[in-house]
């Protein structure tokens, strides 16, 4: 007896279109990082009740967030935990780990390791410490790239055209009067990054914490991670510092030569020199 397959019916093309018209949203979402319901209505070219009733399915399931306060949409973690299935599949974290859990045992800091999101850094692992430091970033948070060592880690070695569009095309929030807000002082400040091979974020997110992290590289020489080690800015002086940074940096090291990364210890890619104009 022959099985065929079902036919393209009536009832199944709305279903379909329904599942399109919401997972345009949700990519809109994923660019805008927050948009109020009729800007989302605009950008995916459909009418205010018909994107709310999609917003309220996606919101209920946990893949959007709603705050009744301001009316802004923005992305929730249900489709961090899902997109993350790719991190997962890729290895990147079940390498990262051991490195991570090194790190930790030899500073005593909290290790983190994070990926690029569009204008954000997603904490996608880490690694508690038993020490004075404490970090309430939890994996999936979202975390902006000018004002953090691991954003600023993953914003160095982009080209031209995508950091503008990650970093330069729009306003940046200061978050404390130590925080980078302006282009010629963050373009700077990432050539240094770009020259020694790490970053910091001294108090230039929360007051009182200190950050430093370096870029993690896959076979390409792309950068696909950033892994730090966070203490506080008291304890951070010149004689520790350089210290700190080689531990860091041995790390990401290690994890991208699990990667595929084959270049010496020191040598960053593509060169600081490609990025001048």
């Amino acid at each position: 007896m022959t099985v065929r397959g079902r036919s393209r019916s009536r009832d199944v093309i709305p279903v379909t279109r329904t599942l399109d018209r919401g997972l345009a949203l949700l990519e809109h979402l994923s660019l805008e990082r927050e948009a109020t319901l009729s800007a989302l209505a605009r950008a995916v070219d459909m009418t205010p009740t018909t994107a709310s009733r999609l917003l309220e399915t996606l919101k209920s399931r946990g893949f959007v967030d709603h705050d009744s306060a301001t009316g802004l949409f923005s992305v929730g973690l249900r489709a961090f935990t899902v997109g993350s299935s790719v991190l997962r599949a890729r290895k990147l974290d079940r390498v990262a780990l051991p490195a991570m859990r090194v790190l930790g045992d030899v500073t005593g800091l909290p290790v983190n390791l994070a990926v690029r999101d569009g204008r954000s850094a997603i904490y996608i692992e880490q690694i508690e410490a038993p020490g004075v430091v404490r970090l309430s970033v939890q994996p999936g948070v979202q975390m902006p790239l000018h004002a953090t060592a691991v954003g600023k880690a993953l914003a160095a070695w982009l080209w031209a055209e995508a950091l503008d569009e990650a970093l330069l095309s729009a306003p940046l929030s200061a978050f404390t009067k130590h925080t980078m807000t302006q282009p010629d002082d963050i373009l700077r400040d990432l050539t240094r990054i770009r020259e020694r091979g790490w970053a910091t974020d001294d108090q230039e997110y929360q007051v009182g914490l200190f950050c430093l992290a370096a870029p993690v590289y896959d076979r390409s020489g792309n950068v696909v991670a950033a892994i730090s080690a966070s203490t506080l800015a008291s304890l951070v002086d010149a004689d520790n510092l350089n210290g700190l940074a080689e531990r860091v940096m041995d790390a990401a090291w290690e994890i991208s030569a699990k990667l595929g990364w084959y270049k010496p210890r020191g040598e960053t890619s593509p060169s600081a020199n490609d990025f001048t104009d």
